[in-house]
């Protein structure tokens, strides 16, 4: 759900945001529920896309585009996450004077490191032998929660809400290279390289 929803009259699922919220009637969903997709980085789309000739784009790996300027207008290390979740089953009614609300959602969560040098390899290839970069990580979690929430009106114009949620882990993963030294020559590559990986499931409560 777009934080936006918040602030719209009749939405089934501000109660996600602010416990003490209650839609306007009860309510049923299953499997077509919202979409949420939140994305952070420090860089964008002009990083990697340049204009060339009339009215048309291309990618920092084309030969117009100059290796010191792409180069440049990067970090030193470009960083990305996201969060992704979506409603697979929501219910929402009225019971002793208040609001009650029921849902199992499934969430993901993305992020990655990767530093200046990758892309420094990949624009300039050959023209340099050898290369050397570390830092690269990506790490994914995913789970599902039941949410189980009550919201009660105490006088007019004062709702207190509370929300209790069951997590179930569904897969984790993380991966690091410590160090990646690539060296090139006409007839051969030679990789040296030192990385760490780990999955793990996990259950957790929250209140």
């Amino acid at each position: 759900m777009a934080k936006s929803a918040y602030f719209l009259d009749g939405s089934f699922y501000n109660h996600q945001l602010n416990p003490a919220m209650k839609p306007e009637r009860a309510y049923f969903s299953l499997l077509t529920g919202t979409w949420s997709v939140a994305a952070n980085s420090n860089f964008g789309l002009s990083n990697f896309l340049y204009p060339y000739g009339d009215d048309k784009l291309t990618t920092f790996m084309s030969s117009h585009v100059d290796q010191d300027e792409f180069l440049n207008r990067l970090p030193n290390s470009l960083q990305l996450s996201s969060d992704i979740s979506t409603n697979l089953l929501g219910l929402g009614f009225r019971m002793f004077g208040g609001f009650t609300t029921f849902g199992i959602t499934l969430n993901s969560s993305i992020s990655s490191n990767l530093p200046k040098g990758f892309f420094e390899f990949a624009k300039k290839g050959f023209q340099e032998n050898s290369y050397s970069f570390s830092g690269i990580n990506m790490n994914t979690m995913n789970y599902a929660s039941i949410n189980l929430g009550y919201s009660h009106e105490i006088i007019e114009g004062l709702r207190v809400g509370v929300t209790a949620k069951y997590l179930v882990g569904l897969a984790y993963a993380n991966m690091n290279v410590d160090k990646l030294n690539i060296h090139m020559s006409e007839d051969k590559w030679m990789i040296e390289s030192h990385a760490t990986a780990e999955a793990a499931l996990y259950t957790e409560m929250t209140i």
